[in-house]
């Protein structure tokens, strides 16, 4: 019995440990992750005042454009072109940082996640050890319970026989209590008797002008008023055997009542030997009822762990979810904005800058400048409005409210950008 409940114990101070180590998880992952996912906004925020900036200042140029005469022959867009360049991978930087916390948020909820997952199956290990101790505890239970109820039987049956045995006792030393009052009363009735035989046998001398031989021949039938002295004999004889016969069944009621009184001890030894062994079996009954009314408890307590692993483990999910969707999102926008970085730095036109420097005033390479010119002036369109999506879609990367472990909060436009503002497109 020892055993087993040591064992119940060391399986509850098992939970305890599993519940503070799922606990810890918690906290040091919230912290983790929410401070990742802090980082992330903060990022896409420094992301979005950069595109801001950016889309602004080359709209503003795009309308001076509008305003310049022959802009193709007269105008060298590659200061605009190398600017725009610089602000594309600042953006992309950001973005990257973005990624980067989202990536480490990502393996943090990883990590938790096999570590919820070995907790869940230590308490699921735990769990099968209890359930053998339960069964091992009711089983026990179960034959203290048999034992106790055989026992109580016993002593049942024991205890009537003590008093069947206290009942015969009582008999016998009511037949042995009625023998010596007859006893008493025979040996009463012997010595008067004797008496009269006595006075009997005196007084035939005494007969007045009886001869000597007439006495004599009538000694055999003296009487005393009209008893004969040989029937007095004879009944004492009698009564001295009906004595004798009373003694003989004295002393043997009184070896009866002796055994009878021995076997009533004997059965008493086995009522207090019963009766101790009953106190026992109900001890041993209530520390197995306790022990199961333990192991409940503990059994309580993993159905409380497992729900909270399995609670945790989705709610791992739905962050993984969430995270993935981000990380999406920023390498989506983040490919797509290096993709206009390329064009960008593809459109560049050194040789023709030269030449318009140099007044190279050639039909062919006008006609090549005022190509480039366009594809440049397309390429900052499109880049602007590249742009203008992303930063339309950057804020909805954070948008849930549902998210565990995120502390979501609403989009904020008042943090100070790492963008300076005066670096403006020349």
């Amino acid at each position: 019995m020892e055993s087993l409940s040591d064992s119940v114990t060391k399986i509850d101070r098992l939970l305890q440990s599993a519940r503070q180590r799922l606990n810890t998880l918690d906290t040091s992952s919230k912290k983790t992750v929410t401070t990742e996912v802090a980082n992330i906004r903060s990022s896409l925020q420094d992301s979005s005042v950069k595109i801001q900036h950016a889309t602004s200042q080359m709209k503003s140029y795009l309308s001076w454009l509008e305003n310049v005469a022959k802009p193709e022959t007269t105008v060298d867009v590659a200061p605009q072109i190398s600017w725009l360049g610089r602000s594309l991978d600042g953006i992309v930087a950001s973005l990257d940082e973005a990624q980067a916390s989202a990536d480490r948020a990502l393996k943090c909820t990883t990590e938790y996640t096999y570590r919820v997952l070995d907790v869940g199956q230590e308490v699921e290990a735990q769990s099968d050890l209890l359930n053998k101790c339960q069964s091992q505890a009711k089983g026990m239970a179960s034959q203290a319970e048999i034992s106790l109820s055989f026992s109580e039987e016993i002593l049942k049956q024991t205890q009537a026989k003590v008093g069947a045995k206290e009942d015969e006792i009582w008999t016998k030393t009511r037949e042995a209590s009625e023998k010596r009052s007859r006893k008493t009363q025979l040996e009463r009735e012997i010595l008067q008797k004797t008496i009269l035989a006595s006075v009997g046998i005196f007084a035939a001398p005494l007969t007045a002008g009886a001869s000597l031989g007439l006495v004599a021949a009538g000694a055999g039938v003296a009487s005393y008023k009209g008893l004969r002295v040989m029937d007095l004999k004879d009944e004492i004889n009698t009564l001295r055997f009906r004595v004798s016969t009373l003694n003989s069944g004295i002393s043997q009621g009184q070896q009866a009542i002796a055994s009878l009184e021995k076997e009533k001890c004997d059965l008493q030894a086995l009522v207090s030997q019963y009766q101790s062994d009953i106190l026992t079996r109900k001890s041993k009954h209530q520390g197995y009822q306790k022990q199961i009314s333990e192991a409940n408890h503990v059994q309580g307590e993993i159905v409380t762990l497992k729900g909270v692993a399995e609670s945790t483990t989705s709610n791992i999910k739905d962050v993984n979810c969430e995270l993935q969707k981000i990380k999406e999102g920023l390498d989506e926008y983040s490919s797509l904005i290096q993709a206009k970085s390329i064009d960008v730095s593809t459109s560049e036109a050194p040789v023709d800058r030269i030449a318009g420097v140099i007044g190279i005033r050639s039909v062919s390479t006008k006609i090549r400048r005022a190509k480039e010119f366009k594809k440049q002036k397309e390429v900052i369109q499109q880049v602007s409005e590249t742009l203008e999506k992303v930063n339309r879609e950057v804020p909805l990367l954070l948008s849930s409210q549902e998210t565990t472990f995120l502390d979501i909060k609403p989009w904020n436009t008042t943090i100070v950008p790492t963008l300076e503002i005066n670096n403006k497109i020349p």
